[in-house]
């Protein structure tokens, strides 16, 4: 892939020249930009002399490094999901209820478009058959809703499945949970540190915020109830793992920054991974950020006042997903996200009654519906191949026209749940999106590029 050159504002009149297929990047001068271009351009060695006053040490320094990545071209890439051993995440919706009303919540209070109701033993047995019997091993089953602990006793019962199934072919599922942190019994404490379930807990990181997001049945804000019961829990086991963050404009409005809200949380769960997201919105909706600016400037003043205390420790305390997933790619030198969005090609969610869909956010939504479990040979029917066939064109990003030639391929990931949210198609990205991971990958090789 094509060499691509950053103005470096540390430093007028210099650039930085950043090879996106080995993520390294280096300072050149308008000289060094011209020549690495004209490498690219396939320049005789002859020709570069007449033009550049340097060395054939330096000619061969140069070529070394750049002519690696000319152009190439990029394979389309094919994966069926029928050929996998192992499936990565399968999503399971233990209910399609919840005792919150979320402003912001894309599942309809919990019930999606759907009677509100929760998952019955009979589909969860025959959801585990088909599964298992399609895959070798299911790396790691979440557990879904709505809320999911308000049916904590299937929750125990699908653990105690799985274990059947994991002892008697002698492989390990993970499990892992997603709920609003307002609920927190003992049994569902017992059952955390019984079977090692990975806890996500949704809180806004802003008790004002989120008390205005993040309300139950009758309007009662939830902060104090989530902080108590992440504390409980904590007090007990090593969870919560992850606190998930969607970040709006109430945020922004009353004056809490990204910082503040990672700060918030990182001393009230210390060891917790902070998962950070922009809120998904259409333009009628009040929610949604603004000014996606406010993200690469917050991992500008995050990494450089980070390096410059302490210059020798990469690892960047107090952070959140986006900022790591972009600095720890460039620190940790090549590596190759080949997806858009796992939906699909690593992810299968399965509702209440027994519908299978890429992904839990398309829960109920016809045109991103595979089937049902019941459905003859799900797996090689004309609806799943047919879905399969566009999720292939758009989330490979080899076979995507804006993504196989972009600079920050090898660094960025998207979702086609928050697609939906900005344009009502899942297969059409956005270009807001796109541009906030592209200036925060820059100013992360800016503040990188000059320490």
């Amino acid at each position: 892939m094509k060499v691509h050159f950053i103005e470096n504002t540390k430093h007028c009149g210099e650039k930085i020249a950043f090879l996106p297929d080995t993520q390294r990047f280096f300072k050149v001068n308008l000289t060094g930009e011209h020549l690495i271009k004209d490498i690219e351009n396939s320049v005789t060695k002859d020709e570069i002399f007449s033009k550049y006053p340097i060395t054939e040490k330096q000619y061969f320094q140069y070529y070394n490094i750049f002519s690696e990545e000319k152009e190439e071209a990029q394979n389309p890439l094919h994966l069926d999901i029928n050929e996998f051993e192992t499936l990565n995440r399968l999503v399971l919706h233990m209910t399609n209820d919840c005792n919150l009303r979320c402003t912001y919540c894309y599942a309809n209070g919990g019930n999606y478009h759907s009677d509100r109701t929760f998952l019955k033993r009979d589909i969860l047995d025959d959801t585990l058959e088909l599964f298992y019997s399609s895959f070798q091993n299911i790396q790691y089953i979440q557990f879904f809703g709505g809320e999911p602990l308000l049916n904590i006793s299937m929750i125990e019962y699908t653990c105690k499945k799985v274990e059947e199934y994991c002892k008697f072919r002698e492989i390990k599922t993970q499990f892992g949970v997603v709920t609003n942190g307002t609920i927190m019994t003992k049994k569902f404490i017992d059952l955390v540190k019984k079977y090692n379930i990975a806890v996500t807990v949704s809180y806004d990181g802003e008790p004002k915020v989120n008390d205005i997001m993040r309300f139950d049945k009758h309007g009662r804000g939830t902060s104090k109830r989530i902080l108590k019961n992440i504390s409980k829990l904590n007090q007990y086991t090593n969870q919560p793992s992850t606190i998930e963050v969607t970040y709006n404009q109430n945020h922004v409005e009353n004056d809490v920054s990204i910082q503040d809200v990672v700060d918030h949380i990182s001393e009230e769960v210390p060891n917790a991974y902070i998962h950070l997201v922009p809120a998904g919105a259409t333009d009628e909706e009040d929610y949604g950020v603004k000014d996606l600016s406010i993200f690469p400037e917050n991992l500008n003043n995050l990494v450089e006042k980070h390096l410059v205390n302490n210059p020798k420790e990469r690892d960047l305390p107090a952070s959140y997903s986006l900022v790591d997933r972009i600095v720890k790619g460039l620190i940790n030198g090549p590596q190759n996200i080949p997806l858009i969005c796992d939906a699909g090609l690593g992810t299968i969610s399965v509702s209440v009654n027994g519908d299978v869909y890429p992904c839990f956010m398309f829960t109920d939504q016809e045109k991103m519906k595979y089937g049902n479990i019941y459905s003859p040979n799900l797996f090689k029917s004309e609806a799943f191949n047919s879905l399969q066939s566009k999720i292939h064109s758009f989330s490979i990003k080899n076979n995507n026209k804006k993504c196989k030639d972009c600079f920050i391929k090898n660094l960025c990931n998207g979702c086609l749940g928050l697609n939906s949210f900005h344009s009502g198609d899942p297969f059409r990205l956005s270009e807001m999106t796109c541009d906030m991971f592209k200036k925060m990958t820059e100013e992360a090789i800016i503040v990188l590029a000059n320490q």
